[in-house]
């Protein structure tokens, strides 16, 4: 049963503009045929796994490259499958990079939806990444990042030394220096 928001989701997916040359890397889970016969039309290759119980027939089959992990490369009735399983690794690339985003930096949506902001939001959270990555192995501490992340949310208002912090970090702060108060002249 399809539900509202996949019905959306569909019509949203089969709206998408493709460049000359891109090669469509779809998801197992989503399969629409008419929308791959239609790519197919247009001449746009794409990708994607079939599930076990997909009913094709094989048009013609083609010379599979064991050593790039192909194992079978064939053109199907309706639609095509073609040999390019660096996209399909590049895919699982992608989805990691966006699970890990969503379990570290825990964003809850979008704040701009246009192609642009979308675009300055990945590329934030992709240097965000990489900067407490690059702390993560700068460290002489253990630190898993999600846990590395999670603490440095909490001594984001924390005066102390960074360095300090993240290889000790179970180390009380120093004791703040008194500084004295300079008194604000009002007429």
């Amino acid at each position: 049963m399809i539900t509202d928001g996949q019905t959306s989701a569909i019509q949203s997916v089969r709206q998408l503009q493709f460049a000359r040359g891109t090669v469509v890397v779809i998801d197992r889970g989503y399969q629409d045929f008419g929308w791959w016969l239609e790519l197919s039309r247009r001449k746009f290759l794409f990708v994607t796994q079939l599930k076990d119980n997909a009913e094709y027939g094989i048009v013609q089959q083609r010379r599979a490259d064991p050593e790039r992990d192909i194992e079978r490369d064939e053109v199907v009735v309706r639609w095509r499958t073609c040999g390019i399983s660096r996209c399909g690794s590049d895919r699982w690339q992608i989805e990691r990079f966006f699970k890990a985003l969503q379990q570290s930096l825990c964003p809850k949506t979008f704040v701009g939806t246009s192609a642009n902001a979308v675009m300055i939001q990945i590329w934030t959270a992709l240097i965000a990444m990489l900067v407490v990555k690059y702390l993560q192995l700068r460290s002489t501490f253990a630190w898993s990042l999600s846990n590395l992340i999670a603490l440095l949310r909490h001594q984001l208002f924390v005066y102390r030394d960074l360095t300090a912090w993240w290889n000790a970090p179970f180390e009380p702060p120093p004791a703040p220096v008194a500084v004295e108060q300079l008194p604000l002249a009002l007429a």
